[in-house]
């Protein structure tokens, strides 16, 4: 027997280990709260945050992964007052997780419905920007990590709507764009990258290859597992009495020299798009 010792990876773990994380493990979390894992982009980075804790960065200008699953909607979170970092963090003062209308749990809705909502309008909160944020949540695989799990990105509107160029997308238009090429988005490698000439964290979307066939049913299963479903779902705990209220911060602005990305240009075929990433690779 080989008393050879394996270096600790968080990203080249091996087989032998992986396989499953060990029930001693799953129930000491399960009493020290949620360990959801998520994308953060605090920085211009993307960090890996489990229960809060950041345990790994990527230092790239970009993040490559498989989405698996996508909220329907986007949500919407309205906080009152002006951002504080250091405040202790609490739950909205007003939420959707549709973007329609109010969901039935706030105390305090701001309207009846989104649509007619003061604080969805342009100028009701910094500058020229919108009190009430909206975001969409994606769930994601690590295509360098992929036996790692299920991920959540959550994408600020900035990320989410607008016009680019083929390799410059938002996401909604990246959506768009797979499905017009007969392409399912979560049978393809996505890179997340961040827009260079924006102010503030904002990410664009395009497809660089195909995941490899023999992780497919590994990225199904992901599909179908309840972390991705609750990575893409709005909840919010009710904040204790008395706890102290803290504004988020408003929905940032791009610099007016980012409009490069709001005029669309002729789209490669999606399957020529990833021929060239490999042939680039391969140099």
């Amino acid at each position: 027997m080989s008393n050879e010792l394996v270096t600790f990876s968080l990203t080249n773990t091996p087989d032998y280990i992986r396989e499953s994380q060990s029930e001693l493990t799953k129930s000491l979390m399960g009493n020290m709260g949620s360990t959801l894992k998520r994308i953060s982009i605090r920085g211009r980075k993307f960090r890996c945050v489990v229960g809060g804790e950041e345990v790994a960065r990527n230092d790239k200008d970009y993040m490559d992964v498989i989405i698996v699953n996508v909220a329907k909607d986007p949500a919407r979170q309205y906080y009152p007052g002006v951002y504080d970092p250091k405040a202790d963090a609490v739950p909205p003062e007003c939420w959707s997780a549709d973007s329609r209308m109010p969901h039935p749990s706030v105390e305090n809705p701001q309207a009846a419905s989104c649509a007619d909502c003061p604080q969805n309008i342009a100028g009701s909160g910094q500058g020229n920007s919108k009190a009430c944020r909206l975001n969409r949540r994606v769930a994601v695989a690590l295509l360098d990590d992929l036996n790692s799990g299920v991920y959540q990105l959550q994408l600020a509107a900035t990320s989410v709507f607008g016009k680019g160029d083929a390799n410059h997308m938002p996401f909604d238009q990246y959506l768009k764009y797979i499905a017009s090429q007969n392409q399912s988005i979560d049978r393809i490698v996505t890179r997340v990258k961040f827009d260079d000439d924006s102010d503030v964290p904002k990410l664009f979307f395009s497809a660089v290859a195909y995941p490899p066939k023999e992780a497919l049913s590994l990225l199904v299963e992901y599909g179908n597992s309840q972390e991705a479903k609750m990575a893409v779902a709005m909840s919010v705990v009710k904040k204790a009495e008395g706890a102290p209220k803290i504004a988020a911060p408003a929905e940032p602005t791009v610099r007016s020299n980012g409009a490069k990305a709001e005029t669309p240009t002729q789209k490669p075929h999606l399957k020529e798009a990833i021929s060239k990433f490999r042939q680039t690779d391969d140099e």
